[in-house]
């Protein structure tokens, strides 16, 4: 029964039935990757994504007018302009976007 329905007298698969196959596996490949993308931007930094790279190595944060160098061990961005690092001693550092550099050497 389903022979017939795929496959027409000369033995091929009809195009309205490969259009309809066509268009599902594009719909479920969108929504798989969507979910991809969805999983990794929920992950902290210091990670490697699809075509973007957010893996930083050290970060230089300026307060009160004193540099800060940090060896950085992860790193999390949030709302606004904050940013939270952890540093290869255990310290952790929230501060301003606006007065960070994050540097991948």
């Amino acid at each position: 029964m389903m022979k017939n329905i795929l496959k027409n007298k000369k033995g091929f698969i009809d195009g309205e039935t490969l259009y309809s196959i066509v268009i599902i596996l594009i719909i479920v490949g969108m929504i798989g990757f969507a979910f991809f993308k969805w999983i990794y931007s929920r992950t902290a930094g210091n990670k490697t994504a699809v075509d973007m790279n957010y893996t930083f190595k050290k970060a230089i944060i300026f307060m009160n007018d004193e540099k800060i160098e940090l060896d950085v061990k992860t790193w999390r961005d949030y709302d606004g302009e904050q940013i939270q690092i952890v540093t290869e001693d255990g310290k952790v550092y929230l501060t301003s976007a606006f007065n960070t550099i994050l540097i991948n050497e």
